[in-house]
């Protein structure tokens, strides 16, 4: 790792954050950024255990409708002052008003009151996994100044906001951060590039630290930079479903044995996963594989089998909302209009575009991704049937879904939870509510001077740490 002076440059496949918001978190670009200027109450640290943060202590009420956390009394905010209760009680009843967002529903709180040193959250229903929700940046506490806005600025995060505009974000290290005295990098510069070989040719010409090549690469430039003496690769256990969801509003897809033709046609097509190695595999079902809560194997042969046996007939037109960075689309095109199914697609550049097309009446199927990797699926699928932008179109609006979440949510033991989580899976995918293409793995690159191991010590969400299922 670099000396504490230095910077850090990472290139992104934007888009930069429209605004600095926690109720903007949408893409992980957002979540990256935004984490890095908040502290939630607690973390998970780097083998995936809830640990405290903001809070060093806490207890739940055993009906798992109270919780009170102990505000740490070394807590400072990014100026040296005192972070209290108060100001967190501020913070979170601010982020109450937002309601649903895409990682937390607020709407379940009943009540925050700060009680001297402690913050007491009251919820409307048991929730016995709360803890685990509450690491994500929109419960992150945020300063607000006499007008009741933030700049971030000031933060209670292990960076602050130094500038920002659509390129570029640059932030500063707090240093009343715990953990600050590792060797972190003294400034975060989050860039965005044109495209993978734009990044790819700045890590190799020194002008940036890090890339993140969200849409994957070519075997040849994976190759090129793979085995440059000067750059190391981050191969971290993170990876993104991309599924096709039938609209059920869609007057071809109400009927569900339309769907069921569907996903038989996109399986039959024989998609070029080879010519984007490695980032880039087939899939057979939502979840990637790996992790708990996950159909075995002949489950999800025996259905496939029950899809194929579906009889072809001839479908109409479709209209397709798609991800204009989606490698598969021309192939997909090509391939469907061999079995006579005329397809219309639609683009959308990122997830803000999406949000404002999805919902179109002319169409008939969206394709999304989500990040499907995690060993335990619970929070991954919250944010997928999330009312603030759910990723799933049934014809039950998805409260069948969500009360099976529910459920699995209150579950008090591990087998109940991942039965139910592999119902869900099971239920999305025999039902052709979800059609799953492709998988795509998150694979990294850095300059080899950079050590991460004390940046994931300082936060370890940097390090894209995801816990794999033990043995």
């Amino acid at each position: 790792m670099k000396n504490e002076t230095s910077e850090f440059r990472a290139q992104i496949i934007g888009p930069i954050p429209e605004t600095l918001s926690v109720e903007s978190v949408r893409s992980a670009t957002e979540y990256l950024v935004m984490i890095h200027l908040v502290r939630p109450l607690v973390r998970l640290n780097k083998v995936g255990q809830i640990e405290g943060d903001l809070a060093d202590s806490w207890k739940i009420s055993q009906d798992f409708l109270q919780y009170t956390f102990r505000i740490s009394p070394t807590a400072k905010w990014s100026d040296g002052t005192t972070i209290d209760s108060a100001s967190v009680e501020k913070s979170l009843k601010h982020q109450l008003k937002i309601g649903s967002t895409t990682h937390f529903d607020f709407r379940i709180i009943e009540s925050i009151k700060a009680e001297g040193e402690n913050i007491l959250i009251r919820l409307k229903k048991p929730n016995p996994n709360l803890l685990r929700q509450l690491i994500h940046p929109e419960l992150g506490t945020i300063f607000f100044d006499h007008n009741n806005s933030s700049s971030f600025q000031k933060t209670s995060g292990p960076y602050s906001a130094l500038a920002f505009n659509e390129q570029k974000i640059s932030l500063k290290k707090n240093p009343y951060f715990p953990w600050a005295e590792v060797n972190s990098p003294e400034r975060l510069i989050f860039e965005v590039s044109d495209s993978v070989e734009d990044q790819v040719d700045k890590l190799k010409k020194n002008l940036a630290d890090f890339i993140i090549p969200m849409s994957g690469m070519s075997p040849q430039l994976y190759e090129s930079i793979r085995d440059h003496e000067d750059i190391q690769k981050v191969d971290p256990h993170i990876g993104y479903t991309f599924w096709i969801s039938p609209k059920s509003d869609s007057t071809i897809f109400k009927d569900g044995k339309n769907r069921l033709l569907f996903s038989k046609l996109i399986k039959m097509v024989q998609l070029d996963f080879e010519a984007n190695a490695p980032y880039w595999s087939k899939a057979d079902q939502l979840y990637l594989n790996d992790g708990f809560g996950r159909p075995k194997k002949e489950e999800l042969q025996a259905i496939w089998d029950e899809i194929q046996n579906t009889k072809l007939l001839k479908l109409p037109k479709i209209r397709l909302l798609m991800s204009s960075t989606f490698p598969f689309i021309e192939e997909l095109k090509r391939g469907l209009s061999e079995y006579g199914i005329e397809i219309d697609i639609q683009l959308y550049k990122d997830l803000r575009e999406f949000e404002r097309m999805y919902l179109n009446p002319a169409l008939d199927a969206f394709q999304i991704n989500n990040d499907f990797s995690s060993a335990d699926v619970l929070e991954n699928l919250k944010v997928t049937f999330s009312d603030s932008r759910p990723l799933v179109s049934s014809e039950m609006n998805n409260e069948h879904y969500k009360k099976l979440l529910n459920q699995a949510t209150l579950a008090q033991d591990n087998p109940t939870k991942h039965e139910l989580l592999k119902r869900i899976g099971i239920e999305l995918l025999s039902t052709g509510h979800v059609i799953p293409v492709a998988y795509r793995s998150n694979i990294l690159f850095a300059r080899k001077n950079w050590n991460f191991d004390s940046w994931s010590l300082l936060f370890p969400d940097v390090r894209f740490w995801k816990v794999k299922p033990k043995d």
